[in-house]
């Protein structure tokens, strides 16, 4: 319903439907906008795409706002007619990048049910699922427009009014249908995010959370919780941690698999910064994830994950053989040299 008013908006905009319309300047606008579109498309999956696994739910929420951002704009385009080609262009932009995040995640969406190796069978269901939900809801959704459109056509105003009203409704039921979708899906792969709840959790109570109580904890829109503690933690490149010889020198002698560094910041909070070696593992990166959970409550870092802490996530049904983690936070060091 929302997709069939925002196409009616545009093809309002173009003059499709006028007295007089230009057919010719239309078929371009239409064409021009498609073809921005598809590189929106191409640019947002080459520059993002390596960073989609390690924030699955966050990349699908956002972007699905900015899909209902973008139908925002498309409705408006009869408001505005000789913006017709940006606005479209920028709308089309926004949809395909709504749509490309969406095909990119949904596998992994598909392997956190699968039990065993029937992932196939799992994504055949869900196109099954969806095709079914398209079937029933679109045609219903088309029935409401076309009824909806037949009761005002005798008024040119409310013809242009009715999307515009009904928008906010239908925008805000598709995102809060995403939102309960994403808390519903409970990944067992480990992030930054996920690692830091888990770390936080199990110091305070000496036991691990469930991927299902995880995924009522993290975030899908806002920064994660522990972003605003007195000590955040960023995962990067080791240029970024590294201040001085002494912490040189540090590194060519112990060469441990990863270099941790807490550093002040102005307001009497702290930055700690992770740097992973070539030869880092997961349990490195979790490691060191629950040293700055240690640090947060001012205790002694401790030198290595405790098998306790490691056991636990992996008897609540965690993967603790490998970290997601984005482009950036996969950069890696090495020593090379002696002391």
């Amino acid at each position: 319903m929302n997709t069939v008013f925002a196409t009616q908006s545009m093809l309002q905009a173009i003059g499709v439907g006028a007295r007089r319309s230009l057919p010719a300047a239309a078929t371009i606008n239409w064409v021009l906008k498609d073809g921005l579109g598809r590189l929106g498309r191409l640019s947002i999956s080459t520059k993002f795409g390596g960073s989609f696994d390690a924030d699955l739910k966050r990349f699908r929420f956002v972007t699905s706002i900015m899909y209902c951002v973008a139908l925002a704009m498309e409705y408006s385009t009869p408001l505005a007619p000789r913006l017709f080609l940006p606005l479209a262009s920028l709308a089309n932009i926004g949809k395909n990048v709504g749509l490309a995040t969406y095909v990119a995640t949904q596998p992994a969406f598909h392997r956190s049910f699968a039990r065993g190796n029937n992932l196939a069978d799992i994504s055949a269901k869900s196109q099954a699922r969806r095709l079914g939900q398209q079937m029933v809801f679109d045609n219903v959704g088309l029935a409401l427009a076309v009824l909806l459109t037949h009761l005002v056509r005798g008024s040119e105003r409310a013809q242009r009014v009715l999307p515009l009203a009904l928008f906010p409704v239908l925008a805000a039921g598709d995102l809060a249908s995403i939102y309960f979708e994403m808390k519903a899906i409970h990944l067992r792969s480990l992030n930054r995010e996920r690692a830091e709840i888990l770390a936080d959790h199990w110091l305070g109570a000496g036991a691990s959370l469930t991927p299902a109580q995880v995924s009522r904890a993290e975030r899908l829109l806002l920064p994660p919780r522990l972003d605003g503690s007195a000590l955040r933690l960023s995962i990067g490149a080791l240029e970024a941690g590294v201040e001085g010889a002494e912490d040189v020198r540090a590194l060519v002698r112990h060469r441990p698999p990863y270099f941790l560094k807490v550093a002040p910041r102005a307001g009497g909070r702290a930055h700690a910064h992770l740097a992973l070696s070539a030869e880092a593992e997961a349990r490195d990166v979790l490691a060191a994830v629950l040293q700055t959970a240690i640090l947060r409550r001012e205790l002694r870092a401790a030198p290595q994950a405790p098998p306790d802490f490691v056991g636990d996530l992996e008897g609540a049904g965690w993967q603790t053989d490998h970290v997601l983690l984005s482009r950036s936070e996969r950069a890696r060091y090495s020593v090379q040299g002696g002391a």
